[in-house]
């Protein structure tokens, strides 16, 4: 069937004279149908096969991430956030996003890093120096090549003075992946 399918009447009337609610349903149900085809739009399934497999390819997960505990003097590193890719299609896209609220003591510079399974560095900003109580992130796309795999953030004090708390406001810590397939 083409999509969309052609605008269905609703305005039917019955010619013959008599009380009959026959065309008011037929008008009534068309109305719906109209208004799902508006909604879904012209091209409802996209490059896909139809709307369900469209649906079933986009993930969006928001990981709640485990704030680790301590201070970081200055040269030490801790992970702030994990996220466990599930295992499934082999080949996706992802958006990676982490934003937390730190607190400070003196004067210490931080750097974010997003590092895979292996550890090696994906992505890294260098924030520089931070006031207490400042929110601060990282973002990237990530490609992951097989099912499953494990992806961290890392905060690191890179200052020469200073103390960062990074569980002093786990509240405002947020790690987001938007799955995307390939």
């Amino acid at each position: 069937m083409a999509w969309p399918p052609p605008v269905l009447p609703i305005n039917r009337t019955n010619a013959v004279p008599q009380l009959d609610t026959h065309p008011a349903d037929h008008n009534n149900a068309n109305a719906a149908v109209n208004t799902i085809v508006t909604e879904l739009g012209a091209d409802p399934s996209g490059p896909y096969v139809d709307v369900t497999t469209r649906l079933a390819r986009l993930e969006f997960v928001v990981y709640r991430p485990t704030v680790a505990g301590g201070i970081l003097g200055p040269g030490a590193a801790v992970n702030v956030a994990t996220v466990d890719i599930p295992a499934g299609s082999a080949s996706r896209q992802m958006l990676f996003l982490y934003t937390g609220s730190f607190a400070t003591n003196g004067a210490p510079a931080l750097a974010l890093d997003i590092t895979n399974i292996s550890g090696g560095i994906i992505f890294h900003t260098v924030v520089g120096a931070i006031a207490s109580g400042t929110s601060h992130s990282i973002a990237g796309w990530v490609s992951v090549g097989a099912p499953g795999g494990t992806f961290n953030v890392n905060a690191h004090n890179i200052g020469a003075s200073g103390d960062i708390d990074v569980s002093a406001n786990p509240a405002y810590a947020q790690a987001a992946a938007i799955i995307y397939p390939t």
